[in-house]
């Protein structure tokens, strides 16, 4: 039996702040198919310009193509995920395809491959075909998966939590071990939950911020495809990482996102919102009055940051680092554009609800400043 403390940003303010996991690993081995769900976009808040029904209307997929399970993850019986963001042009044919996350390179080239032959019913503004961009998660799962995991996959987590505690600077050792813990056997979702845990760990002792949030959205999402049999987390330990996940997207400024996990958590555990609710409100508040606001930047995850805008018009300040370019995608449009510290970049009302794609050198930091319309 093990313990973890989630050490929420807002601690003081709500009584969800430290609360200890509880956990057994189970031991147990497990017996490809390729199951697939796509995310649409997020909820829509007041303060957001979106092209909406009935002048908008979303593309719609006509064909799918299941990925080809790779050889070397079903050799080790391993299911992971890909999540894809992409572009689907006026004629129906995905591209610009964007790994934001997976488990394994291995799957990205198939789902890649495999969302390259889908077939979609373009995009409609008043009528007219228009570009549009859509996000996919691609799932992985072998036949007779289980929540459970392999007595070596216990040991080499045993050994990576003991010396992630250890005060030696032992970077490179716990990193070998994790991704030792990676190539074990029988990897269902529920282990992939696990093992974004110990990510989580080892981002709070080696890592940034970004990296430990990113592992612990990770948690969420793993333990959410486990299913009901695989869940290990509590309610008050669920909470406890929205509570963290949503501090730390008010603090750096990425208030869409902040906005879209505090409904979340409005619907899902009603009354848990209620510590942020001024907070929300103030930030609202500021969007709505056209002031700028800052957000951070942060590609010490796979090289690039993505933000959702609440505006059309922003522009960089406060670089540590060097950016390459950005990408603007947005629901009916989408553009690469050069970099430029001095530019203000204004996106055109009629191109709809956008995000921000920055590519630069991996660790990267800095402000983007945003003015709402």
């Amino acid at each position: 039996m093990y313990w973890k403390t989630i050490n929420c940003c807002s601690c003081e303010a709500n009584k969800y702040g430290n609360q200890c996991m509880k956990y057994l690993l189970n031991i147990a081995t497990v017996m490809g198919a390729a199951l697939f769900f796509e995310w649409t976009f997020a909820g829509e808040t007041k303060v957001r310009q979106s092209l909406t029904e009935p002048d908008y209307v979303q593309s719609e997929t006509i064909e799918q193509i299941s990925p080809t399970y790779p050889k070397s993850r079903a050799r080790l019986r391993h299911g992971g995920l890909v999540e894809i963001l992409y572009m689907v042009d006026k004629h129906g044919k995905p591209y610009d395809l964007l790994v934001t996350s997976s488990t394994h390179e291995d799957f990205e080239a198939q789902a890649l491959q495999a969302l390259s032959k889908y077939v979609y019913k373009p995009a409609t503004n008043r009528g007219v075909a228009v570009d549009s961009s859509r996000r996919l998660v691609i799932k992985f799962q072998m036949e007779n998966a289980v929540s459970k995991v392999t007595r070596d996959f216990q040991r080499l987590y045993r050994r990576s939590e003991k010396a992630i505690a250890s005060k030696e600077k032992n970077q490179a050792k716990v990193r070998k071990l994790i991704n030792r813990l990676k190539e074990t056997p029988y990897l269902s979702s529920y282990a992939w939950a696990y093992i974004h845990l110990i990510e989580w760990d080892y981002a709070k002792k080696f890592g940034s911020p970004k990296e430990q949030l990113f592992a612990l959205e990770r948690v969420l999402l793993f333990e959410k495809q486990a299913g009901e049999k695989g869940r290990f987390l509590e309610d008050d330990q669920r909470i406890g990482i929205f509570h963290a996940l949503l501090s730390e997207r008010l603090e750096s400024g990425a208030l869409s996102e902040a906005f879209d996990i505090y409904e979340d958590l409005k619907q899902e555990y009603p009354g848990s919102e209620k510590p942020f609710e001024s907070y929300v409100l103030k930030a609202q508040k500021i969007v709505e009055s056209g002031k700028p606001f800052l957000t951070k930047i942060d590609t010490s995850v796979r090289g690039f940051d993505l933000i959702d805008l609440l505006g059309h018009t922003f522009y960089f300040q406060d670089i540590e680092g060097s950016i390459d370019q950005i990408k603007v995608r947005c629901q009916a449009k989408s553009a690469t554009l050069p970099f430029s510290l001095t530019n203000e970049y204004k996106v055109p009302l009629s191109w709809g609800e956008c995000s921000i794609q920055i590519d630069g050198r991996e660790g990267t930091k800095a402000s983007l400043v945003q003015l709402s319309d």
